[in-house]
Parts: C-alpha cells; structure tokens; sequence
C-alpha cells in the first residue's frame, strides 16, 4: 500500500482529537499562498509553540507568516526572549504579523460569548509544503502499517497488536508524532519541546527578581538546543528505521515541492 494522493486535494477535515479543516487557496505568482483553517470547539488542534530561525527567512516560504481571524475568537500568543510580548484575543479582521525567530502560537479562545457557536475560521499566510505533508500525515495515520515503506518488524508487532487495540492505538500515536516531527524538522518548523529554567532563582524570589542578561541568553538556548535534539533525534529514527520521509511528494502538488524550487 502507498500514501494516499492528495496532490489534487484542497480541502483537508482532521478528525478527532484535532478536529479541524484546512483549506489550500492557490494565488497568483505576485500572491503569497494562503490556509484557511476551521477550528472546531470539540477538538483540540492548536497552531503548534514554534518559531522559525532567522537564517531560514530570505531562503524559504515561511511555514507562518501572518494569521488573520476571518470568524469567531482566536487566542495569539507571540513571544521573542524569555517572555511574551503579544498575548491577545483575535477577533473577526485582526490581523497579526509574525517575524522571524519569534515564538508562535494560536487556538480557539475561549473567550467571547457566541465562540461555541461560531467556529473560528483563521487565514494563515504560509508554506503549503509543510501543510500539506502535515495534513496528509494525520489521515495516513491508520494505513502506517499497511505501507510498503513500514519495515516488516514494524508490520508484525502492529499484527499482534490487532489483540491489544488499545497498545495498538498507542503505537500509532507515536508513530505520528515521530512523522509529524519529522516533517517539522525538514521544513524548518521548530517546535517549543521546554528548556532549562535557569532564570528561576531570580524569578522565584518572595518580591520577584531580574535575571541578569547571561542566565536569559541560557534559558533561550537551551529552548533552541532542546528543540533541535528531539527534532534531529525524531527525524533520523523515522527515516533510517522506521521508513519515514520528511516530505512526500504523495501529498504535495509539482508546484510546491521543495525540490522544484531548488
């Protein structure tokens, strides 16, 4: 079996627990590539914690570039240091920019008085690659063991495991997330995996304390290098034994590959 074709596909709907639709708007050449992406109050998809590095910004499409909340209330958080400088609610036309190497992050909010009846609905100027692998990844999540690329050790566990649907459900989990890693990781999409909280003995003090410039250039690294490990680690174990990609052309249209921009 091979990865569902969805190179002709625009509109993604991720089932529960995300439960959320993402639709793929083509542009003119002129026009950057936008998403428009359904949140669902009874699922739990989020915008992933991330930031995109600033080396990458003048070589590639940025996977986040802006997000402007078309209906309903979305939460945006965005932080650059060790604190957050923008965490507000987004309402109907707000628009809010992201630059690199900032941390990024959106969701339903659950503020505003009709927000369950109106599913917010946010356009994101973005990368479709990286989109695009992502979406498909989470509706191949089923068929992983049927796949030609699942190496056979893989195949007879997930057989066994057909007695034991919950530890089966489990594997697959982890399995998507090491995929979804992977993808993150090839296009420049790091995801927050926590840090070293080397500020705290300022901050934890009776009356609250500054740390000094060294111990918040620390913490910040320590965010980057944590990332990157579990990142770097998720990808080679995926593609070296697991029969993972970091990009599929099975999901994404000769236009928006990666190797056509090359």
């Amino acid at each position: 079996m091979q990865r569902t074709n969805t190179t002709n596909t625009a509109t993604f709907d991720l089932p529960l627990p995300e439960k959320a639709t993402f639709v793929f708007k083509s542009s003119p050449p002129s026009s950057p590539n936008t998403i428009h992406i359904t949140i669902s109050p009874s699922g739990t998809w989020r915008m992933p914690y991330h930031w995109h590095p600033s080396e990458t910004a003048n070589t590639t499409v940025a996977a986040c570039q802006r997000v402007t909340c078309l209906s309903g209330y979305l939460h945006v958080y965005v932080a650059s240091g060790i604190s957050s400088n923008y965490d507000e609610l987004g309402f109907e036309g707000m628009t809010v920019n992201f630059a690199p190497g900032e941390r990024i992050s959106w969701d339903l909010s659950e503020t505003g008085t009709d927000h369950q009846q109106v599913p917010p609905t946010a356009e994101l100027v973005a990368d479709h690659t990286l989109w695009r692998n992502y979406c498909g990844a989470i509706l191949d999540k089923d068929i992983f063991p049927q796949l030609a690329s699942t190496p056979t050790s893989l195949k007879v566990l997930f057989a066994f495991l057909d007695f034991l649907p919950l530890w089966r459900t489990k594997l697959l989990n982890l399995m998507l997330s090491i995929q979804l890693q992977a993808i993150f990781f090839t296009h420049d999409f790091h995801v927050y995996h926590g840090y070293i909280p080397v500020t705290w003995p300022w901050i934890s003090q009776p009356f609250g304390g500054r740390p000094p410039a060294w111990a918040k250039r620390l913490q910040l690294q320590s965010m980057v290098l944590m990332a990157r490990t579990v990142m770097m680690t998720a990808y080679y174990t995926g593609t070296l034994f697991l029969g993972m990609k970091g990009d599929y052309p099975e999901y994404t249209p000769p236009r928006n590959r990666r190797d056509d921009k090359k």
